[in-house]
């Protein structure tokens, strides 16, 4: 598990300390900031307070936000914008990756039924998932 989905992980129980969060991830208290503000930068407003860190009421909608208690063996790969997340997924399957869900808000160039286009406008939660059967 990276450090960001075990900081999510570890958030969803209420406040937690940096020093806390090291010995249990078993990673450095810089690995541990270098995570909060990635998430920061990707939306999801992680607070600092005496307690230790927070996690936002209102996650928002972003990789973090969906991931952030989420019960299931998913990484969350977020884009405001793609042609398609099934092009997008099919990708990350070529390239090996399983247990991918890609988001975007919209979709430019996406295809439906007898290859007609077909445009999914923002304001939807538009997903594709990448996954390799169990054998």
């Amino acid at each position: 598990m990276d450090t960001r989905r075990a900081l999510l992980d570890a958030l969803a129980d209420g406040p937690v300390s940096g020093p806390a969060l090291s010995d249990d991830l078993g990673v450095s208290r810089t690995a541990i900031w270098k995570a909060v503000e990635e998430l920061r930068e990707s939306g999801f407003a992680i607070e600092s307070t005496a307690a230790g860190y927070v996690a936002p009421d209102d996650p928002g909608y972003c990789g973090p936000g969906i991931e952030f208690g989420l019960d299931a063996p998913y990484t969350v790969e977020y884009h405001d914008s793609l042609s398609s997340t099934n092009n997008r997924a099919r990708e990350l399957a070529i390239d090996g990756s399983d247990g991918v869900a890609v988001v975007t808000d919209e979709q430019t160039g996406g295809r439906g039924r007898l290859n007609r286009e077909w445009i999914a406008p923002s304001g939807g939660v538009w997903l594709s998932l990448a996954t390799r059967p169990v054998a």
